[in-house]
């Protein structure tokens, strides 16, 4: 199941323009696996916070 596209704010992007190109594959790589999984990826990658919107 894909859980989206991802889209990226400008100071985001300016971040990630920014890192060199080991980090930035380290950075595509856990946001593709987030696109991938979404709300079923589990620790270390994902935590659930307590907030009412984790049971809607």
């Amino acid at each position: 199941m894909n859980w989206g596209e991802v889209e990226l704010e400008p100071e985001v992007e300016k971040w990630f323009d920014s890192l060199n190109d080991d980090d930035q594959e380290t950075v595509v790589f856990y946001v593709d696996l987030l696109a991938a999984r979404g709300a079923l990826l589990g620790e270390p990658c994902t935590r659930l916070t307590g907030s009412p919107l984790e049971d809607a």
